[in-house]
């Protein structure tokens, strides 16, 4: 595990041997069969599957590049688990965001926008959740993805600069 995420997780004991949970997240280049096949294995004997994220993709400066999205996926078809998602695109992720801001938020997701690269995990998934859903240009955007996945961003922008002029004068 990297030594970043093991931050992010200070009342929780990580251990190899017989653990609850295993929690995938993304590992960029770390990723091997090996690790894998053993996460495999404590989902067979028993553990819990929890996903930080379900993102296909990102963008690496050198191109595009598998997310943990795919290596979730593959867990869940061999296990037969269905993974707990803590982050996009889940519901519950989203209403965790919605409810940081206060309770009209969640009263008027509507009025929250996100804006984001993803068309599934940014887009959807805000969208799904109530929320204004703008698509960005930039990053992993790619025009035959958006056409073929089916979703409908409420705008597409060419870059977070038009944001402001955009927004309503408060």
């Amino acid at each position: 595990m990297p030594e970043a995420a093991l931050e992010d997780l200070p009342d929780f004991q990580v251990t190899e041997e017989h653990p609850q949970a295993v929690v995938v997240g993304d590992l960029d280049d770390g990723w091997t069969f090996e690790i894998l096949n053993r996460a495999f294995r404590h989902l067979m004997d028993g553990a819990e599957l929890v996903a930080l994220s379900r993102d296909r993709y990102w963008q690496k400066p050198d191109g595009l590049v598998l997310d943990c999205g795919p290596f979730v996926a593959a867990l869940e078809y061999a296990s037969g688990h269905r993974a707990a998602v803590c982050g996009k695109p889940s519901g519950e992720f989203y209403r965790a965001a919605l409810a940081s801001l206060g309770p009209w938020a969640l009263e008027r997701p509507r009025e929250v926008l996100m804006v984001g690269d993803d068309v599934w995990g940014d887009i959807q998934g805000a969208q799904h959740a109530g929320l204004t859903a703008w698509l960005v240009r930039t990053g992993k955007y790619r025009e035959d993805v958006v056409a073929r996945s089916g979703v409908q961003p409420d705008a597409v922008l060419a870059s977070v600069a038009e944001i402001p002029g955009l927004l309503p004068a408060s």
